[in-house]
């Protein structure tokens, strides 16, 4: 029964993490070893390799950082060394009428209870939300008054939705709002209808970057070194190369691309470019 309790210890323990990870507090749990005292006083812990926040400890342990250290008893050991039966004793029967209960078996993860969730508290979780932008486990058990593992069950739901995206396992779970991207802007264009601008820079800016800075590249490059999309980059491509400032070298098959991958060749220099001064 001691061990028993012990176990059922540590699963309680594990849901504390849980519940203090939930305010946003890391937490991480740790077996203490040994204590030195020696002018001060020296712990070793042993972390399971498997905890989800042990790198928390390695960043606390650069920067030299505080830490809390919360213990709890695990001393059932103790207590079953005063109680040592005597080696003729027998074993005591309870009950002769009745055969001996036979442990219940722990059920799997498959036979799990199954988290319910009503149509209504799922419609109402999912307007808080996006109307609040508030994917915090916390924020919804506030709202729905509800435990821990049901907020945690609505959101994976609405995960499923495409609302949230879980960015954290248990025992450390966390969710975030999944946020639609802003349309671009269209380019401003001058008035032969080109754009002005690619990515932060003129076209005047992008040759002589180009000049300045490559001899040879892929398409690619264009749209990484300027930050602007696939197609605007095949764009500039054949404005460099109308404009003669790049010339197509070579073409290599790629496999699995139907079309060819084309190397450019910087064929201008500075003083060959039309620049505005």
């Amino acid at each position: 029964m001691i061990a028993e309790i012990g176990s059922e210890l540590k699963k309680i323990t594990a849901t504390a993490c849980r519940v203090i990870n939930s305010q946003g507090i890391e937490a991480v749990r740790a077996t203490m070893k040994s204590l030195k005292i020696d002018g001060k006083l020296t712990a070793t812990m042993v972390i399971d390799g498997d905890e989800p926040n042990r790198h928390v400890l390695t960043d606390k342990t650069h920067d030299r950082s505080d830490i809390l250290i919360v213990l709890y008893p695990n001393n059932y050991s103790e207590g079953m060394s005063a109680h040592q039966g005597d080696k003729d004793q027998k074993e005591l029967s309870l009950d002769d009428e009745k055969p001996a209960k036979k442990p219940r078996a722990k059920k799997s993860s498959e036979e799990a209870k199954v988290i319910e969730i009503p149509s209504k508290m799922l419609s109402d979780a999912r307007d808080f939300v996006t109307v609040n932008c508030n994917a915090h486990i916390s924020g919804l058990q506030n709202f729905l008054k509800i435990g821990y593992e049901k907020a945690v069950a609505i959101l994976d739901k609405l995960a499923s939705e495409g609302i949230v995206t879980r960015t954290g396992e248990a025992p450390n779970d966390a969710f975030e709002l999944v946020r639609a991207k802003a349309a671009a802007e269209p380019a401003p264009k001058d008035a032969d209808g080109l754009p002005e601008t690619y990515g932060d820079l003129t076209y005047s800016e992008v040759q002589q970057t180009v000049v300045l800075h490559a001899k040879s590249f892929y398409l690619p490059w264009l749209s990484d070194r300027f930050k602007i999309e696939g197609e605007q980059a095949e764009h500039l491509a054949l404005r460099l190369l109308d404009d003669g400032v790049i010339e197509a070298e070579q073409s290599v098959e790629v496999e699995g691309d139907e079309a060819p991958l084309v190397t450019y060749k910087v064929i201008a220099t500075l003083a060959d470019l039309d620049l505005p001064f």
